[in-house]
């Protein structure tokens, strides 16, 4: 847990209870930190381009600074994995720059080559040989040179044997690890966060994925089972819109399968130059992981500009927005329902809520350029009318409200414009400007 001061405080996982304090961290922002197998190092990487070691002599022990190590970065470090043995450390920076440094010795280590047979005890810098052909798949996908810029986030399962990869449109997918050759179609999660996820990680047994957004500040909880077990899930109807949907984003799988065949022929990038092969080169999975996949819970929820987001429907369940989500929440069973369709390629969150006096219908907002209004069911979070686009309205849909009678919808957009929607049954599935 990272505060503004730049202090550190490492906390109890199953209390949240506070450890110890790192005051002596760095003061700029520290964006990945690592503790090692035998919980006995601890590394932190920061805006100021260098790893900050700590270590404890047993697990009991509080952790002491003992170095701070400049690797090869120039830029802010945003990933960083310790090897299984603690000895080594590899980090990424903004720059995509790829660098290896000896924790032991306390210095920089120049020749990939020499860790090229190294075990990691995880995998999340979305540089080096056992991601190379993620950057292959989304190059081919954007069909552009730079697409591989699009990866913002990478993580390994504990077991090994899968690789959770998201993107800068707030898009998740998994592929067999490692996924250095890798051509096959990934398996796509889905889309819940309105731009880049920032940060992926496993729980222990690999059932959750937990996926953090960089710029909604939401944090999703992933269900992953394998393909033969049966789960419940969220009904998913035919958008309109750009967005996937929780089943597994299959129409931009189906455009992804259709991309990665075209021939490549690009010149390789400087990290991938240096890129080194393990001796031993593993036989890898090409084919989809079969995995079924849940949304299963949503946290966050903005209110720093936006105002009466949050509302109960008919049946006393919570109903708010998180991220590029209308969530119902459920506090008996403490289970979340969702509305999933206001994903899109711009940064926009949902930015007005509101239900009817009723409690059965809610509509939301976001705050794209060209803003969309959706009505949805407030009870199953089902999709009822994707509203015109209204494109007079800019900066956003700010506020939004019913009627009493349900026939009237007004929306106030971040430019103080007005507009007004009307269904003539009061069932909204004929609603027009």
């Amino acid at each position: 847990n990272v505060v503004d001061s730049g202090a550190i405080h490492i906390l109890r996982t199953d209390s949240g209870s506070l450890v110890q304090q790192l005051n002596d961290a760095p003061r700029e922002w520290t964006r990945d930190a690592k503790f090692s197998i035998d919980g006995k190092i601890f590394v932190a990487g920061s805006g100021d381009g260098q790893l900050h070691v700590y270590k404890a002599e047993n697990r009991a022990a509080t952790f002491g600074h003992v170095a701070n190590l400049k690797p090869a970065h120039e830029a802010v470090i945003t990933n960083l994995d310790i090897s299984a043995d603690g000895a080594y450390a590899q980090s990424a920076d903004e720059a995509r720059v790829l660098s290896y440094v000896d924790l032991k010795l306390g210095v920089k280590l120049p020749d990939p080559a020499y860790l090229r047979d190294t075990p990691w005890a995880t995998w999340t810098c979305p540089l080096g040989w056992p991601v190379l052909g993620v950057h292959k798949i989304m190059t081919d996908h954007y069909e552009d040179e730079n697409g591989s810029l699009s990866i913002t986030a990478v993580a390994r399962s504990r077991s090994g044997k899968l690789l959770a990869v998201g993107d800068r449109f707030g898009a998740l997918m998994l592929l067999h690890f490692p996924a250095a050759l890798n051509s096959g179609a990934p398996c796509f999660l889905g889309r819940a966060h309105c731009g880049a996820v920032r940060k992926l990680e496993w729980t222990c047994g690999d059932q959750h994925l937990v996926s953090i957004g960089q710029y909604d500040k939401c944090i999703c909880v992933w269900r992953i089972l394998e393909k033969e077990e049966q789960i419940s899930t969220v009904p998913i109807q035919e958008i309109n819109d750009i967005g996937l949907s929780l089943d597994g984003g299959r129409g931009l799988q189906r455009a992804i399968e259709a991309t990665i065949a075209k021939s490549r022929g690009k010149e390789d990038t400087p990290w991938e130059s240096a890129l080194v092969p393990p001796s031993i080169v593993e036989n890898e999975d090409f084919d989809t992981p079969r995995v079924n996949v849940r949304l299963l819970s949503a946290h966050g929820h903005r209110s720093d500009e936006c105002r009466g987001n949050v509302k109960y429907n008919a049946q006393g369940q919570v109903v708010y927005a998180s991220a590029a989500l209308g969530v119902i929440y459920e506090k008996r069973t403490n289970s979340q329902v969702f509305h999933i369709h206001h994903t899109s390629s711009e940064v926009s969150d949902i930015s007005a809520l509101t239900v009817s006096s009723d409690g059965r219908f809610a509509a939301t907002g976001d705050q794209s350029s060209k803003p969309r209004l959706r009505v949805w069911d407030a009870l199953t979070g089902t999709t009822i009318a994707v509203i015109p686009k209204h494109h007079s309205q800019r900066n956003g849909i700010m506020h939004l409200t019913f009627s009493q009678d349900n026939l009237h919808l007004a929306s106030v957009s971040g430019d103080q414009s007005y507009s007004l929607y009307t269904s003539l049954s009061g069932e909204w599935n004929d609603g027009t400007l």
